[in-house]
């Protein structure tokens, strides 16, 4: 599902629960996932959750030693060992490796806990299931970590194609092509698994970068009817680890175009939406100059540079906490800050096609900057703490972890086999 946000509202900061007890919470690793990412925000919402036990091996060379920064806080050496003491019903967050996720998270599950799992929470479509058919059986929640699906960027996005008003049609209309990337320029491969581990192990961008990418598709566009993908090592052929992909998503034709379609007319259906998933590690191009979004519809478009400000916020140790958290800085380029939006003139301006066989006046296009909705990574573990209360559903469901995977391995089987896959191929 979608998540709806109000710009009006400080949609992060910490709200009180009334009476219900904080959520304990056991964090499995302390990689730079956890620090980064995870625990800032778990702190960050002290009235939903607490800080019971963090698992370290002893003498990991992942991270520092956690029971330095948190000497009131359970270390458990191992992750049999957490759930020694871990009351039933807490919160478990796995950031350990890829190939760890399944089996750490059904055993957390069979244990009565609530699990967060990095994504990619599966590696295989009957890992995913097994996640689904734990969450069920046990009674509890099982979530995993899309934090990207609440950039400011992709915020902006939604509220551009869907329109809270139905007074106010979308500026873009009926998407026709989305291109989505995640460049970096990292022309040097800085180790770690993930850069040395094959994809059978979790390794490579595609379960990386492309996790994420594939979600926000998913989520906003739905399945695809075929998939198209390509993927290398472009830093180092030899390399058995992916470092580039690009993926398409290839959508059968659309319904009728609704009644207020200024062009094409309304009852047309359009050929098929295609979008374009890639990332790669030597895009050299500055920060400001990298495409985040270009996303064409039938009335305009939205293109938007740059990354999302807050993993780089968090890692320079602000979080949801802080009023600026989520928003760009004015020290960020207008570039970067701004997304440009297109659009075609509105109806009352548009000429009629001509009659009689006379060349139709395309509509006219303007163009503005508009600004990006602040980002809201403090709303992930709220909703968490909201649905393992039964308040609300979480954002991320295990039938999007089933849907997300099933995604990545059919894009995996059309880098192996040179050819389009069927999304009901089996």
């Amino acid at each position: 599902m979608s998540v709806a946000i109000n710009a009006n509202e400080s949609a992060q900061a910490p709200v009180a629960r009334g009476s219900a007890a904080p959520i304990p919470v056991a964090l499995i690793g302390y990689g730079s996932s956890a620090r980064t990412f995870h625990l800032p925000l778990i702190l960050s919402s002290p009235h939903d959750f607490t800080l019971h036990t963090i698992q370290q091996r002893p003498g990991s060379k992942s991270g520092p030693d956690a029971s330095a920064r948190f000497p009131d806080v359970k270390i458990a050496p191992t992750f049999e060992s957490v759930f020694d003491h871990l009351p039933k019903g807490s919160l478990v967050v796995i950031t350990t490796a890829n190939a760890t996720h399944r089996d750490f998270a059904v055993h957390a599950l069979d244990k009565g806990c609530h699990v967060v799992i990095e994504k990619p929470a599966a590696l295989t479509n009957e890992e995913a299931e097994s996640i689904k058919e734990a969450e069920r059986r046990n009674g509890v929640v099982c979530t995993a970590y899309q934090n990207r699906r609440l950039d400011g960027d992709y915020l902006t996005l939604l509220s551009l194609l869907r329109p809270s008003s139905s007074d106010h049609p979308s500026p873009i209309g009926a998407p026709v092509s989305v291109e989505s990337r995640f460049d970096r320029f990292r022309p040097l491969r800085k180790g770690g698994w993930r850069e040395e581990k094959g994809w059978e192990e979790g390794g490579g961008v595609l379960w990386d970068l492309g996790a994420h990418l594939v979600d926000q598709a998913l989520d906003a566009f739905g399945v695809p009817e075929r998939i198209t993908a390509f993927a290398t090592s472009g830093r180092d052929a030899s390399h058995n680890v992916e470092d580039d992909f690009l993926v398409h998503f290839h959508y059968p034709p659309s319904a009728p175009l609704p009644p207020d379609s200024i062009a094409p007319p309304p009852g047309t259906k359009l050929g098929g939406l295609r979008v374009t998933l890639s990332a790669s590690c030597i895009a050299s191009k500055t920060d400001e100059e990298q495409i985040r979004w270009n996303v064409c519809g039938t009335r305009g478009s939205y293109e938007k540079r740059g990354l999302d400000p807050q993993e780089n916020q968090l890692k320079a140790g602000s979080t949801p906490l802080d009023a600026s958290f989520g928003s760009y800085g004015d020290s960020d380029p207008l570039s970067i800050r701004l997304g440009r939006l297109t659009t075609s003139a509105a109806p009352a301006a548009v000429p009629s096609a001509g009659a009689n066989g006379a060349t139709p006046v395309q509509p006219l296009l303007t163009a503005q900057d508009i600004p990006t909705l602040p980002g809201t990574y403090g709303c992930y573990y709220q909703n968490v703490a909201r649905a393992i209360r039964g308040e609300e559903k979480v954002f991320v469901s295990t039938d999007d972890i089933v849907r997300n995977t099933k995604a990545l391995l059919l894009a995996r089987k059309s880098v192996q086999e040179w050819r389009s896959i069927r999304w009901d191929e089996a």
